[in-house]
């Protein structure tokens, strides 16, 4: 036979892991990259992808958008970075912000059409967000090298105790046989 006082006790235990894995749920962000081959004609589309998936924040490689900036599309704050308007469209990246972490936006450095960086100022500390879009194997190496030490670059501008989060397409090979 359980007693009152013991039930009492099982109660206060679950109820107190409950509220512990609701304080958690609040403070994880879920986060995702894509490459999308194109922002233009693919935005219905991701959006409803990150609402099914409560995504707070994904990064898009291969945008094609032309320009930089940020835009509000329904739930989400779409910050880019591209090519100069009378370029062709190529390249690009952006993130996808939820409007919750709105006001957490500090910073938005939008580096070149391979980079973006937003720093979010979240309860935990400076988060540091970078959306990449390394060149792929057909571009030149000096095209590549650049790319890197400019990554190299910026990782090193954020101090050790914030925090950073890189996303992206990288276009990483192994070997160099065709598969």
């Amino acid at each position: 036979m359980v007693t009152t006082q013991a039930r009492n006790r099982t109660t206060r235990t679950n109820t107190g892991t409950s509220r512990r894995k609701q304080r958690w749920r609040r403070n994880v962000i879920r986060a995702a990259t894509w490459n999308i081959m194109s922002w233009n004609t693919k935005n219905a589309e991701i959006l409803l992808e990150m609402e099914q998936h409560k995504i707070d924040i994904c990064a898009l490689s291969e945008t094609k958008r032309k320009g930089k900036g940020s835009i509000r599309v329904p739930g989400y704050i779409f910050v880019y970075s591209g090519v100069s308007q009378r370029s062709r469209a190529t390249a690009g990246v952006g993130i996808l912000i939820s409007e919750k972490l709105e006001q957490s936006i500090e910073d938005i450095h939008d580096i070149s059409e391979r980079f973006l960086k937003v720093t979010l100022n979240t309860e935990t500390g400076k988060l540091h967000l970078f959306s990449v879009y390394a060149p792929d194997i057909s571009k030149p190496r000096e095209e590549t090298a650049q790319f890197y030490e400019i990554l190299e670059e910026e990782v090193s501008r954020i101090p050790q105790n914030e925090r950073m989060l890189m996303m992206g397409d990288l276009n990483a090979r192994i070997g160099n046989s065709i598969i």
